[in-house]
This record gives structure tokens, sequence and C-alpha cells, in this order.
């Protein structure tokens, strides 16, 4: 066999490899979100059902974020070591764009930033963590997202 035979055989067998091996991740994956829904906060939507276990929670979410009054950002708390946790606290940034949000999924530094919270932010929204002690539940979004209004609301 000449060298250019040789060159061809080498390149079709890490041709066919390659192929062998990059296959499978052609294939349409069976762990895929399915959309819950088509339009508006679709994707988002599907994503907050299965962190939260609750449907249509977009468009409530966002109404009462904005809601909240202007002027202070809000602090998201997501319990540490907990993707549905972290997603739910991405998602919530999202949400209240262009409104800035703080997102702290550390145990101490969620703490620390808990125990001043009502003179920075305007609210602070607790993803997989229970209520503290001695602060009022302000809105409930299923049983793993809860949120805190720095100041009780207008009468």
């Amino acid at each position: 066999m000449s060298w250019s035979g040789v060159y061809r055989v080498f390149w079709i067998s890490i041709f066919g490899a390659l192929l062998a091996v990059g296959a499978p991740t052609i294939v349409k994956s069976k762990s895929s979100l399915p959309l819950v829904e088509r339009g508006r906060d679709s994707s988002v939507n599907s994503v907050l059902l299965q962190t939260l276990g609750e449907s249509e929670v977009a468009p409530r979410l966002t109404e009462w974020l904005d809601a909240l009054p202007r002027g202070r950002p809000i602090l998201v708390l997501a319990a540490p070591d907990h993707l549905s946790a972290s997603i739910t606290a991405d998602l919530i940034s999202y949400l209240a764009w262009p409104r800035p949000v703080v997102v702290s999924t550390d145990r101490e530094q969620s703490q620390k930033l808990l125990r001043n919270f009502r003179e920075h932010y305007s609210a602070v929204g607790l993803c997989y963590l229970p209520s503290p002690p001695g602060l009022t539940p302000g809105k409930s979004f299923g049983p793993a997202l809860t949120f805190i209004l720095s100041e009780p609301p207008p009468e």
C-alpha cells in the first residue's frame, strides 16, 4: 500500500471514530424541558413549573415585583447547594429587570444581608428557605418561594 493509501485509511479511521463518538449526542435528549404553553413567558413558566411546582408564576411574580417601591434593589436568598433554588433566584433577577437584584446562595453572606435588609432593599425573596422568626411573609409563590417586604404595605 502506498503512503497516500495509508494517509487516506488513517483519516477515514479518525473520521469514523469521531462519528461513532459524536453520533449519540446528535439524537434529541429525553431529558429536555417541554414548554408548558406557547406565548409570553412560556420558557420562564416552564422552568418555574419545574423548580417551584407552580404554573403561571412568571406573570404574577412580574406584576408583584413591579408594584414594589422603586429606588432600592431586591434581595434574593437561595438555599445553598440547591439547584432549583439557584435557578429560581436567577429567574427572579431576570423577571425584575431593570430593577437591580442581589442574589446570594452563601449561608454566611445571606445571614449578614438579612440582618439589615430593611435599610437597603425593598423586599427579600427566600428560595427554598424558611421565613426567619419574627418576619411576616409578604407574598408566597408556592411553598418554595416567599417574599418579605421591607416596609409594611400601604393601607
